[in-house]
């Protein structure tokens, strides 16, 4: 009889240790796309995705580079909800005022475009900043294009 239950005992053990079946834990994700304000490409810039809550999984942090940004399987963020900020420099006058074509082809300047999402009241003078929501899919390589 102790034979028998020492043999029980390791069985559960080894199935403890083993587990039972594939792994369910989720991984990261690659994402790429482009970061755009009123049709312009964002020279430079910082994007995160921040995972809402019930999303798990740590923040993903890049760059901006002449308009586009791009996470790897390695550095993107988890499949879920997320938060995504985008911080980037404040146009200067000559980049804030849209250059485009007029009647018979003069140039006349165009106010710069409003956000359609909401920009911090907290920005500091050297950034723009910027909070949107996004999900994450849970299928390999996917795009998200941004436009401000």
């Amino acid at each position: 009889m102790i034979r028998l239950h020492c043999f029980v005992s390791f069985l559960v053990l080894c199935a403890a240790v083993v587990g039972c079946g594939g792994s369910s834990e989720l991984s990261r994700q690659a994402i790429s796309g482009t970061v755009q304000i009123g049709g312009a490409e964002i020279k430079k810039g910082a994007i995160s995705f921040l995972p809402a809550p019930g999303t798990s999984g740590p923040a993903a942090n890049g760059t901006i580079k002449n308009g586009s940004y791009r996470f790897t399987d390695d550095s993107g963020p988890f499949p879920g909800l997320h938060k995504v900020v985008i911080d980037v420099d404040p146009p200067t006058q000559e980049s804030a005022a849209a250059v485009a074509p007029g009647p018979k082809g003069q140039l006349v300047e165009q106010p710069p475009p409003q956000p359609r999402y909401r920009q911090s009241v907290a920005a500091t003078p050297s950034k723009v900043h910027f909070e949107l929501e996004h999900i994450v899919p849970d299928e390999g390589s996917s795009t998200k294009d941004f436009e401000l």
